[in-house]
């Protein structure tokens, strides 16, 4: 049976992943931030910290302080409320038509509207992308990046990479993933050559360059201008939680874009930030950046999405201050 806090857990990790946020909070809730474990993810932080308060029943402090910020936020408020509920897939709830019986004419049928096939060189082409993209280790926490340029430039999160200093005792490990036999993959590590930093806190991206020459083994994921549109599909190679590589591969569909963002249902995880997000034909169309509950633009209403900054934006401005990748 599931914990009756992984909602809240996973909603709070998304609005607080950064641990100077996390305390504020807490000290907010009348806590002392001294009095809990805040090492590794935003994710083991809150499940640990959850689980503490709900022994000592002080997870109301928390709530009241987190929806002074966030006074829509539905998860939020139903644990406020003390009914906490589960809520379910958007796939819930529609009942196939094939459970109403078929015939003949129904045996093979795209079932969408429009076709998920894909040619089998599809595995092969992202398993090859993936490669460019690693896990970084940073005094902010976990995230993830990806070599854009065969100069060895890498592009992940402000919040990932807030300053020039964070960056410069950050670490990225290439090839931190499993085997097809489930065994640890022979992963590198590389330290973060801060003479190039480029950021831009209101779009949250940083540009840095990566010491040595990882794009020589690695390779690179080049950087074009692409459209994007509801309802098209999209996938994100990430380190989720700090973990092993993953890719995201259900539930893929676009929900939402503009000039700046585009939204989708795709699953990340605190540690996902800085992650590309790829098209079908594994181009780069945006840099994951938040997830959660988030307001929808132009809408105002709380979506449970995951966002990314449209590749075309950060372009733009690479463009516009002659930044040559």
């Amino acid at each position: 049976m599931s914990w009756r806090y992984t909602p809240l857990v996973d909603t709070l990790s998304g609005l607080y992943y950064r641990t100077v946020t996390i305390e504020t909070l807490i000290i907010q809730a009348g806590l002392s931030p001294g009095d809990y474990n805040l090492d590794g993810s935003a994710h083991v932080v809150w499940t640990l910290l959850i689980n503490d308060l709900e022994l000592k029943d002080h997870i109301q402090p928390i709530l009241d302080a987190a929806l002074k910020k966030f006074p829509d936020n539905p998860v939020l408020l139903d644990y406020r409320h003390q009914q906490p509920v589960i809520r379910k897939s958007v796939y819930a709830g529609k009942q196939p038509v094939w459970k109403n019986g078929f015939n003949k004419d129904q045996f093979e049928k795209i079932t969408g509207e429009q076709s998920t096939l894909l040619p089998v060189s599809f595995l092969e082409t992202g398993l090859q992308r993936s490669m460019s993209v690693a896990r970084i280790i940073s005094l902010e926490g976990m995230g993830t990046g990806f070599l854009v340029s065969e100069a060895n430039l890498f592009l992940t999160n402000n919040h990932v990479f807030p300053t020039k200093e964070v960056a410069a005792t950050s670490k990225v490990q290439f090839n931190y993933q499993k085997t097809v036999s489930g065994n640890d993959a022979a992963s590198q590590t590389f330290d973060v050559d801060s003479s190039i930093f480029h950021t831009s806190e209101e779009d949250d991206w940083t540009l840095v360059r990566i010491a040595g020459d990882p794009a020589k083994t690695f390779g690179f994921l080049t950087l074009q201008k692409k459209e994007i549109k509801a309802d098209d599909f999209v996938n994100i190679i990430q380190h989720p939680g700090g973990e092993y590589k993953k890719i995201g591969l259900y539930h893929n569909v676009v929900t939402h874009t503009d000039n700046n963002v585009i939204q989708y249902l795709t699953d990340t995880m605190p540690g996902s930030s800085g992650s590309p997000v790829f098209n079908s034909s594994w181009e780069v169309v945006a840099l994951h950046h938040s997830g959660g509950w988030l307001e929808e633009p132009g809408g105002g209403k709380p979506v449970l999405r995951n966002e990314g900054i449209r590749m075309n934006k950060i372009l733009a401005f690479f463009e516009a201050n002659s930044i040559q990748l």
